[in-house]
């Protein structure tokens, strides 16, 4: 069976010397050179602007440890990137689906990226459960806040996918589902959250079993 292509995310704590124009373009243009990337990306959260996250898509881990392995091209990067965060990163990978090339990232003026933390030993029946349960409420989502009701809201389809690294969240070790959701715009995301539907939905999340708490924010990617 082929690896599935997975979603590098790289979460940074920006000084306020931080170099938005030159350091991540550049960085981006590394990593589109390298085999096995397909798509690099990156934003800063709307909710707080010394947070930025880098979005790198893969062919698979395997493709991600071998850039990271060839120590020529990669320790210059990472030299390059070390100096625009305030703590060490810690780069996860998300098997997206669907995939995050072409999608929300690549097409939404602004993106939800809601982190779903269950714990560490959560089954893969739970698992099973929990992501059936995710996609029913996108239905209700795409429904009420799409074309069919007139309102228009969304754009591209939605996305979700584990952690394939274990994160932590209070404390302890989390099993995580990461869910991205594009909107036309924040305001359209908060216009939605003020809906009938949006209120009689939202308990089938906050229901999930095991459910440890959640994390949001926006973004709106420039990708290279």
């Amino acid at each position: 069976m082929a690896a599935a292509p997975v979603t590098e995310l790289v979460d940074f704590a920006l000084p306020p010397s931080a170099d938005l124009d030159t350091a991540f373009p550049a960085a981006c243009a590394t990593l589109t050179q390298q085999p096995g990337c397909r798509a690099a990306r990156y934003s800063r959260h709307h909710e707080d602007a010394s947070k930025l996250t880098l979005f790198i898509d893969w062919d698979s881990v395997s493709a991600h440890e071998t850039f990271c392995a060839n120590t020529a091209v990669y320790s210059p990067f990472y030299a390059s990137l070390a100096p625009l965060s305030t703590t060490a990163p810690s780069p996860y990978h998300v098997a997206l689906d669907p995939p995050a090339q072409g999608g929300v990232l690549d097409v939404a003026p602004a993106v939800e990226v809601l982190h779903v933390h269950f714990p560490a030993d959560y089954s893969s029946e739970q698992e099973r459960a929990t992501v059936k349960t995710i996609r029913e409420f996108f239905a209700i989502s795409q429904k009420a806040a799409g074309k069919e009701e007139g309102t228009d809201l969304l754009v591209g389809a939605p996305t979700l996918g584990w952690a394939v690294e274990e994160r932590e969240f209070k404390g302890e070790k989390a099993r995580v589902l990461v869910v991205m959701i594009g909107w036309k715009s924040v305001e359209a995301h908060m216009q939605y959250r003020d809906t009938e539907a949006f209120r009689e939905s939202i308990g089938m999340i906050r229901g999930l079993e095991g459910l440890k708490g959640m994390g949001l924010y926006h973004v709106a990617c420039a990708k290279a």
